[in-house]
């Protein structure tokens, strides 16, 4: 994503420079909001759209899990987890609003959580599964 930006950002400025014309303020300008216009409606929308998307297919697996838990809920859980996160992993470049000011990206990461003591939690059927178990990890 951020090679997008990038490479946008040096095609504005090389066709900046090879205009011949005296008027480069208003072609600078011009192509700024182009520039602009294209990572919006290019690289960030549909990104959060396909966000919305995948956070919409792991809603529907996790309420079918909860529903009828067994193997293949949680697998394509799993996977719908996995694929929103990768979605979620690509729009992180451009973190605003909600996503940025109330620090959810932090929340969402798993780093550094020790997938070993994860997995023996949630195997763990002694006692029911708490923030404070998840907060501990």
């Amino acid at each position: 994503m951020k090679r997008i930006f990038i490479a946008t950002a040096i095609l504005a400025s090389t066709t900046t420079a090879c205009k011949k014309d005296n008027n480069t303020t208003d072609n600078f300008t011009a192509l700024k909001s182009q520039g602009i216009a294209d990572f919006v409606n290019i690289v960030a929308m549909p990104g959060y759209e396909e966000l919305k998307n995948k956070a919409a297919a792991l809603n529907t697996a996790v309420v079918a899990l909860d529903a009828n838990t067994n193997d293949a809920n949680l697998a394509t859980a799993k996977n719908a987890w996995k694929d929103l996160r990768s979605t979620w992993e690509k729009c992180e470049g451009v973190l605003f609003g909600p996503v940025d000011t109330e620090e959810h990206d932090p929340e969402t990461d798993t780093w550094p959580v020790n997938f070993i003591d994860l997995d023996a939690l949630l195997a763990d059927n002694s006692h029911p599964l708490t923030v404070a178990d998840i907060e501990s990890l």
